[in-house]
């Protein structure tokens, strides 16, 4: 035991194959993969697509048939409705939405002030964002209903069984 020291040891830490940085890069790129992905497969691929159709004169029944800036000659020149949506999309864009922005930023402002019956004008304001789950939720309840619903009434026209589907908890 005397003559071995530690440089004549087996190192007894393993060398990794790849060094630290790559490793920490390919981790990355792992968790970032899912992100790439959609992003090459739901931004990059349908601009990539929908600039190549629009130099192309294209039906579904017929094979694309390249043509080139004629589509973008006769949009500029021989279309009058270009430019009318043009000018509707410009005034929305520079009108409308800002004139809405500063209506809510103004009724935003207004419900946080300390004033009477503050609670009513919260509730009248907050009211139109609820109707439409309460109303979806209603419109099941009666298309679901074990007796006079439309999903109970096209199952017994078909000869099947009326089912409990809001009662069972089978269902």
């Amino acid at each position: 035991m005397a003559g071995l020291t530690s440089t004549n040891q087996p190192s007894l830490k393993r060398q990794p194959w790849l060094g630290r940085q790559l490793r920490n890069d390919l981790r990355a790129y792992l968790f970032l993969s899912p992100w790439i992905i959609s992003l090459l497969v739901f931004t990059a691929y349908p601009m990539l697509a929908s600039f190549f159709f629009a130099m192309t004169s294209y039906t579904i029944v017929n094979p694309p048939e390249w043509v080139g800036f004629a589509n973008f000659q006769r949009m500029f020149f021989a279309d009058p409705l270009f430019w009318t949506a043009v000018w509707n999309t410009s005034y929305y864009t520079l009108v409308s939405v800002p004139l809405s922005l500063l209506v809510a930023l103004a009724l935003a402002l207004l419900l946080n002030q300390a004033v009477y019956a503050i609670g009513f004008f919260r509730t009248v304001i907050y009211l139109p964002t609820l109707v439409p789950g309460i109303a979806s939720g209603l419109l099941w309840v009666v298309l679901l209903n074990p007796r006079s619903g439309l999903v109970n009434a096209t199952l017994e026209l078909f000869g099947l069984p009326r089912l409990g589907l809001l009662q069972s908890a089978d269902w």
